[in-house]
């Protein structure tokens, strides 16, 4: 049996496009917020058309504000790896098994990051054997 194409169907397609736009949109502008604290705050500047890179902050302060960085996400990556509940395999999960709610946006970023790294023209780096 063909779904059939209606108005209703088309308008709740609509809508949900342009409500996920706003959303997409907003999240946006917070991390884009963020991102403006975060150099304020660590780098003493704000990137502007003037000024587009840290270049007159000190070499130890971008050190600082990159270890600072790197620690902060280490934190998150280990209570993330040991104290939450694990996301399972999507093979599992096309068999059935529960995901968490809200745990594999997450993991898909690290995740993406590290097929990114793999995938350039960079040595291997614990890539499946069966994918050579």
């Amino acid at each position: 049996m063909q779904p059939t194409v209606t108005i209703k169907r088309l308008g709740w397609l609509a809508a949900a496009t342009i409500v996920l736009g706003v959303l997409i949109g907003v999240g946006a502008g917070l991390l884009t917020l963020l991102l403006y604290g975060v150099e304020h705050v660590l780098l003493g500047y704000i990137e502007g058309p003037e000024l587009p890179g840290p270049f007159g902050v000190p070499a130890a302060r971008r050190a600082i504000s990159v270890t600072v960085g790197l620690s902060i996400a280490g934190i998150i990556w280990y209570l993330m790896r040991h104290k939450t509940t694990a996301v399972p395999s999507v093979k599992k999960a096309v068999a059935g098994k529960r995901m968490p709610f809200c745990l594999p946006l997450p993991h898909s970023w690290r995740l993406r990051s590290k097929g990114i790294t793999c995938s350039t023209t960079l040595p291997p780096c614990n890539r499946n054997p069966r994918q050579r």
